[in-house]
């Protein structure tokens, strides 16, 4: 009998960030691993959709593969500080073009399998929105609740960059 354990086990140097799809390829790919995810599931279709359409024809998404497998997505809006209050207090919506541009990347589509996708994603993160002010995002718990949130971009982000540049990205050996 196989051994369990080892088919939850991640190998980290098959995990890859998929770049240069076509977008309807991206859409697809988005759609089929975000609708699997509750926080996803249950938002209207015309309304995820103009969003997810929006992220890729910007070019402002991220899509992670586990060997072969969706096993990651991120997606942003870049708008301003006045705009992005009022997507955070849940006041209004970000147009197409209110999502090009400003001092303020914007977080509002975040899935993740492992923490080794997670990784990943969020050190290409910090390398997109290193020239913005702040990053403002909603947690969504299975409870319903949703926590607003807003991070402050610092030099500490540039050190981060740097860390994750020198250093083999998913060593996993015991240090002597």
């Amino acid at each position: 009998m196989p051994d369990k354990s080892s088919a939850t086990q991640i190998d980290a140097s098959k995990i890859r960030l998929l770049t240069g799809i076509n977008p309807a390829q991206a859409l697809g790919f988005a759609v089929s691993y975000l609708m699997t995810k509750p926080a996803f599931a249950r938002l209207q279709f015309g309304h995820w959709s103009r969003i997810l359409v929006g992220q890729i024809n910007r070019g402002h998404y991220l899509i992670a593969s586990d060997d072969g497998h969706i096993a990651g997505f991120l997606g942003w809006a870049l708008t301003t500080r006045e705009k992005g209050e009022i997507w955070l207090a849940e006041q209004g919506d970000l147009s197409f073009e209110d999502s090009k541009a400003g001092e303020i990347l914007l977080i509002n589509a975040w899935a993740s399998e492992s923490n080794e996708v997670t990784h990943l994603l969020l050190e290409r993160l910090r390398e997109i929105g290193r020239a913005q002010k702040m990053v403002y995002f909603k947690r969504h718990y299975p409870d319903g609740r949703t926590r607003p949130g807003r991070l402050s971009v610092n030099a500490f982000v540039d050190a981060h960059i740097h860390a994750a540049r020198s250093v083999d990205k998913f060593d996993n050996s015991p240090t002597p």
